[in-house]
């Protein structure tokens, strides 16, 4: 893949589906979008949060990054526990191995900053996960269910629509091609779970059917919920509904939002890529929040 080599300092944050970076300073890489760390070679076991703290930093090489920087960015609108920010850098120079902290220098009473030369290669056009998927295949262990176009390019997981060959039934199945993603798949899972048994089989969050976490490419298979709310917008919906009819729906989507939040869920990527719509039952339209594979808690007991 073609890709220019300059230095990372000048550049701003990152979020196009069709171009992804990688980063390295010191004996590390890191793959920004699959979130996974290398030092010398061999990749590194690292949270969520150490990797979030990881790339501001790097984001923002050569510059001296407050905490409160840090702590705004990394923990947004959530309470978190005192100390950690401090758990993460520690957690991060463990795995980076940099014990005499001459890579992550602390700069008392105000933060932190990367004091090693860091580069980074952006690569652009259509990504390739590595796993080898093309509209027309067979799901890998479905293979009943057939592949047919690929569905949110800013996914964090490789998103499928796919079709059964006998009855024409239309499932998403959602891949994880590494560690990091596979972690999202579980996280989505549990939290379905949690919001199903709290609340019911609600047709406001979209079904979980059935995932194989064992064997790769794991995946999860959910109920086809129709367009996205810019396909569905795009189609000439919206046009033709009333004042009273919009409002309607937007209604259905902050009620779906404040039940989550009431159980202490944070959807954390609530776009219109992650609302679907779908014709209801009354004639008008059902809308349903997917993709809670990267969300808060705000008392994660709640899953134990």
């Amino acid at each position: 893949m073609p890709g220019k080599l300059y230095n990372a300092s000048a550049q701003g944050s990152f979020s196009d589906g069709n171009s992804t970076r990688f980063w390295r300073f010191g004996d590390c890489e890191f793959d920004e979008l699959g979130r996974q760390l290398w030092v010398k070679g061999e990749i590194a076991n690292l949270e969520s949060k150490a990797l979030d703290v990881l790339l501001y930093l790097l984001l923002h090489a050569g510059e001296v990054v407050t905490n409160e920087e840090l702590l705004e960015s990394v923990w947004p609108d959530v309470i978190f526990v005192d100390g950690s920010l401090t758990v993460a850098i520690s957690n991060l120079r463990e795995a980076i191995r940099d014990a005499e902290r001459s890579v992550i220098v602390t700069v008392p009473r105000i933060g932190y900053q990367i004091a090693t030369p860091v580069h980074c290669k952006m690569f652009t056009g259509h990504l390739n996960l590595s796993l080898g998927l093309t509209a027309g295949s067979p799901v890998p262990r479905c293979e009943q269910w057939q592949l047919t176009r690929p569905l949110d390019p800013n996914a964090s997981n490789e998103v499928w629509l796919a079709e059964h060959l006998t009855s024409a039934e239309q499932r998403v199945f959602k891949f994880a091609s590494d560690g990091n993603r596979l972690r999202c798949l579980k996280r989505e899972i549990a939290i379905s779970r949690y919001l199903r048994e709290a609340l019911g089989d609600r047709p406001e969050f979209v079904r979980l059917l059935k995932w194989n976490l064992e064997t790769k490419p794991c995946f999860v298979e959910c109920e086809y919920a129709g367009l996205n709310l810019l396909e569905w917008s795009a189609s000439g919906a919206l046009t033709s509904m009333s004042v009273n009819e919009r409002l309607k729906l937007v209604l259905g989507i902050t009620r779906a939002v404040a039940d989550a939040h009431s159980l202490g869920v944070l959807h954390k990527d609530l776009r219109p890529a992650n609302i679907l719509v779908v014709p209801g039952v009354d004639g008008g339209w059902q809308t349903s929040i997917t993709d809670f594979g990267c969300p808060s808690l705000f008392e994660p007991s709640r899953l134990l």
